[in-house]
């Protein structure tokens, strides 16, 4: 599954991601990624 989400600023809304899926079933997820990083 790919989900793409929009974000003010990438380092928070990462972090609150990566915790947010921790101990469920996409725990496990293999990329978060910044498209404006160059």
């Amino acid at each position: 599954m790919e989900v793409c989400c929009y974000v003010v600023d990438f380092e928070i809304a990462k972090k609150v991601i990566e915790q947010d899926l921790k101990d469920t079933e996409f725990a496990n997820y293999t990329r978060i990624y910044d498209e404006n990083e160059q």
